[in-house]
């Protein structure tokens, strides 16, 4: 059976090739294959503009379609350093740490401006050259997965005044990636209003009002005795203060005559050391000034004739104040016989010889 099988395909074989019918199917077929390549680049070059402007487009779109982010990618953290608003000149630095978590360029726009205003807060300096301030806000394009620190420094100068004892200031961060933008929540530092603190020191015989408080002859007489009123003042605005120290010591020529009378505190007198001393532990909260006053004498005698004689040396104030966290001090001012700070005797120190002389 095999053999007839073999056989037979052993003549169809020889009569197709003895016939030469392989070469009408060789030619049939390579005709075949020149119409299909035909047909095949008509069909591309009349399809071409929908397959670019569809198919190539939406496949390209598809592969570089940019994320999109559903929050900012982007750290901003501001940290102010410890300040407090005193003079115009005042200024305002901040430590800004930043971190682009995205693959592509962010935009951002930081702006402040006091509380309750609309004025821009002026840029004074910035210590990252990347970012630049033209028009007052913070602006700058952080690269991919770019990360920094920076410094800003803001000026207070002629911003609006503050009347209590805080200063408020509002920021706003504003982000842009491609079509996305983010506006963080309005952030609120808040600082102190560090208070004012001033120390009058004076010998009079009368009052501003023109009220006598001292006795005796102006100027002073040889062996006449001659009292003045010494007073210490302190006017604090803003400050919450405590542990306030006043101190003197007396002048060799002068008498301890005693307490005339305060608002606060205590007075006291060393004698061994000639020493004055005002203490007040707490100063009451709503209170603006504190004062004490004393009564020195003088008897000159016939040696300080045309001498001005000193009444007080030279002293010291100090006063904490935790408001501000700082320690207020300074020199109280020598007090003499010329009442340099009595408008109607000022200059009338100069000991005088006796009636009689």
């Amino acid at each position: 059976m095999i053999r007839k099988i073999i056989a037979r395909w052993q003549r169809r074989y020889q009569r197709f090739y003895a016939q030469r019918h392989w070469r009408l199917a060789l030619d049939l077929g390579i005709i075949l294959l020149i119409l299909v390549l035909a047909a095949t680049w008509w069909l591309i070059h009349s399809w071409r503009p929908l397959i670019d402007n569809h198919f190539w487009t939406n496949l390209s779109t598809f592969s570089h379609k940019p994320a999109t982010y559903k929050t900012m990618p982007l750290a901003w953290q501001v940290k102010f350093k410890p300040v407090v608003i005193s003079r115009a000149d005042e200024q305002l630095t901040a430590e800004i740490t930043y971190e682009n978590k995205a693959d592509r360029v962010i935009a951002i726009n930081y702006i402040c401006h006091p509380d309750g205003s609309e004025q821009v807060l002026p840029i004074q300096e910035v210590s990252d050259s990347r970012f630049s301030w033209p028009d007052g806000p913070l602006i700058a394009e952080l690269g991919p997965r770019q990360s920094g620190q920076l410094i800003v420094v803001w000026n207070w100068h002629n911003q609006p005044a503050v009347t209590g004892r805080q200063v408020k200031v509002v920021c706003l961060l504003q982000a842009n990636l491609a079509s996305q933008n983010w506006f963080q929540p309005e952030q609120e530092f808040t600082f102190k209003k560090i208070g004012s603190v001033r120390v009058l020191a004076g010998a009079y015989f009368y009052t501003v009002d023109g009220d006598q408080v001292g006795i005796g002859p102006i100027p002073p007489i040889v062996g006449l005795p001659t009292s003045y009123l010494v007073t210490w003042t302190l006017e604090n605005s803003g400050g919450d203060l405590s542990d306030v120290q006043f101190s003197a010591k007396l002048a060799d020529s002068a008498v301890w005559q005693g307490e005339a009378g305060m608002t606060g505190g205590t007075l006291s007198y060393d004698a061994d050391n000639r020493k004055i001393n005002w203490r007040i532990a707490e100063w009451p909260q709503d209170a603006t000034q504190k004062q004490a006053s004393f009564y020195v004498s003088i008897t000159p005698d016939q040696t300080m004739v045309g001498q001005i004689i000193p009444l007080i040396q030279t002293g010291e104030w100090r006063a904490a104040d935790s408001w501000s966290e700082k320690t207020w001090q300074g020199d109280l001012p020598a007090l003499s016989s010329n009442l340099d700070y009595d408008s109607r005797t000022k200059g009338q120190g100069q000991v005088q010889a006796g009636l009689n002389q």
